[in-house]
């Protein structure tokens, strides 16, 4: 587990280690997609991404939402 500092912008990478489509997402926040297989990307803001079989993410959010 993280401690994070309350309104602080982070970046997070996943990646996915099989070849399952498999959906991400944070509990309570929204993100903004920084890097998608390869690609720099921007402005794109969700609640969930489905990322493919050994694909990496990068996102970016704000710490707002306690617990």
């Amino acid at each position: 587990m993280y401690k994070l500092r309350e309104g602080r912008r982070c970046r997070l990478k996943f990646r996915n280690a099989g070849d399952d489509i498999h959906p991400r997402h944070l509990h309570r926040h929204s993100f903004e997609l920084a890097w998608v297989s390869g690609r720099l990307t921007a402005g794109i803001i969700k609640d969930v991404v489905m990322l493919d079989g050994f694909q990496e993410n990068e996102f970016d959010f704000i710490a707002d939402t306690p617990e």
